[in-house]
């Protein structure tokens, strides 16, 4: 069976799509800065830049290989609220969870 190259084009498509949503290569996160900048990445296309700048200063602690990044809650009301909390992997930094309660 011969493929066309428009076929052979359609049937390229859907790689070059997962080609281009890969994530890239992975980077040890050596620093607390180099983990808070992390983390505020991750969670600035979820929850906004305005909440992520609401709640600085955020901290970084490294517990057995995991960054542990918080913001401080910022709470204009006395209504509960929370603040971002992510978990990154020091050797290769990827993202172990991201959460921010409320």
């Amino acid at each position: 069976m011969t493929v066309s190259p428009k076929m052979f084009l359609l049937l390229l498509l859907p790689l070059t799509s997962l080609a281009q949503s890969h994530p890239p290569t992975p980077h040890p996160v050596l620093t607390s800065a180099a983990a808070i900048q992390a983390a505020k990445a991750a969670l600035t296309p979820k929850y906004g830049k305005s909440t992520v700048e609401s709640e600085r200063p955020y901290t970084a602690q490294l517990d057995r290989g995991i960054w542990y990044v918080s913001g401080t809650p910022n709470c204009p009301t006395a209504k509960p609220c929370g603040a971002a909390e992510v978990k990154i992997s020091k050797k290769d930094g990827h993202i172990i969870s991201l959460n921010h309660p409320k």
